[in-house]
């Protein structure tokens, strides 16, 4: 009898653990126009939203229905953060120009932060040499065109990945 109450009882304190279902974003976003901060799921619906005090000081906190790719927002400064939302904490803070989510530790955010890193990379090199195609004779124009190419065809397949 003495065995069966400690098995029930470690089965209870085991099970405890378990059930988390619920994630937190806390962190500091600050210097943004935004009136506030709003996590979208996938398909663009309102998850979550958050007033954007003076101090920058964010916390959203829900529920998970499933783990999936969703974004913070802050439309006025067309900020768009990727964040694998699942049932953990999440911190945000200023980093360079931009900022950084930073997910527990072997959770897909690591992966997600790298792949839209590299986007937003290809991103800015075609804007660049899209500004020189402007300025350059034909056969620079050629040339620029097709590097233009090679990097959009180099952004598709990157974006095929992540999918």
């Amino acid at each position: 009898m003495k065995t069966r109450f400690l098995i029930l009882i470690a089965m209870a304190v085991a099970a405890s653990g378990c059930g988390r279902d619920t994630y937190t974003i806390n962190g500091k976003a600050e210097g943004l126009k935004s009136e506030s901060v709003v996590l979208v799921n996938s398909a663009g619906d309102i998850v979550a939203a958050v007033a954007l005090p003076e101090d920058g000081i964010i916390r959203l906190e829900g529920q998970v229905v499933r783990p999936d790719v969703h974004y913070l927002v802050a439309r006025r400064d067309y900020l768009r953060l990727p964040v694998y939302l699942e049932a953990a904490d999440y911190s945000i803070e200023p980093k360079g120009d931009g900022f950084l989510v930073s997910g527990p530790a072997g959770s897909w955010q690591a992966g997600l932060n790298d792949y839209y890193k590299g986007v937003r990379i290809l991103d800015s090199q075609n804007h660049a040499l899209g500004m020189a195609y402007s300025d350059a004779d034909m056969e620079g124009k050629v040339a620029i065109a097709e590097k233009m190419d090679s990097l959009m065809a180099l952004r598709h397949d990157r974006l095929l990945e992540g999918i």
